[in-house]
């Protein structure tokens, strides 16, 4: 059987492995960081998020035995056992009888340190050590794109031709579909043109059509300008 500091350690490889490029970023948030854990932790919590998730990924915790009956598994639960910092509205559930998992109303900032904050006392009695909290640090992936830009394409439409330029983006994270409205911007000869959006079957991969493109004898150049400000990346 192993001792409750190698229970500890164990701690850390749970449900998302540990993305060593982000303890960089943990430095930085130094108001944000989660106290030393007590090694009597692990006699009550098996394992919990941490490293570097997505900004849709639940955050979770299990602890060592069982914690709800199975009436609750599935059900919302009520009891302030788990907290964030920064606070963050949504849904805590059951996922089993020993796991604990929250899921945000909406998706979180990327690039950005929480502290995730453990009630041992709403659910256990006669607590060892000082182990009536601890506290877990996660962080979001820094969010950034590549833009591909196909070319022109052309489709006849009856008489006439309808003229697009196509292209793609690739996100590293999952970004909010509403948000890519603002993302790209069109315009020939000073006239806006209308994109759409289609999602793919790879994860974080859109496709663009910039449509009503015209081509005559004068030339005249599809202006593409791209702003990351409406997906979380700072600059442009």
């Amino acid at each position: 059987m192993k001792t409750s500091k190698s229970r500890a350690a164990m701690l850390q490889r749970f449900f998302i492995p540990v993305v060593f490029f982000s303890l960089l970023f943990f430095a930085c948030d130094t108001n944000n960081t989660a106290k030393p854990m007590p090694e009597s932790i692990g006699n009550y919590v098996y394992a919990y998020t941490s490293g570097a998730i997505s900004v849709a990924d639940p955050v979770k915790v299990r602890f060592n035995g069982s914690m709800v009956g199975d009436d609750m598994i599935g059900k919302e639960e009520k009891r302030p056992i788990l907290r964030f910092t920064p606070a963050m509205k949504g849904v805590y559930v059951w996922e089993d009888d020993k796991t604990l998992s929250f899921k945000a109303d909406k998706l979180m900032k990327p690039g950005k340190q929480f502290k995730g904050s453990v009630n041992l006392e709403e659910l256990f009695s006669n607590l060892k050590g000082g182990s009536s909290d601890f506290e877990f640090n996660f962080r979001t992936k820094e969010q950034f794109y590549n833009v591909l830009i196909d070319g022109f394409k052309s489709e006849e439409k009856g008489e006439a031709v309808a003229r697009f330029v196509t292209g793609t983006v690739q996100f590293n994270d999952v970004v909010k579909e509403g948000s890519l409205n603002n993302f790209i911007s069109a315009r020939q000869r000073g006239n806006k043109l209308p994109i759409s959006w289609s999602k793919t079957s790879a994860p974080g991969v859109y496709d663009f059509s910039v449509a009503n493109v015209e081509r005559n004898n004068a030339a005249s150049a599809v202006e593409l300008k791209w702003n990351g400000s409406s997906i979380g990346v700072k600059g442009k």
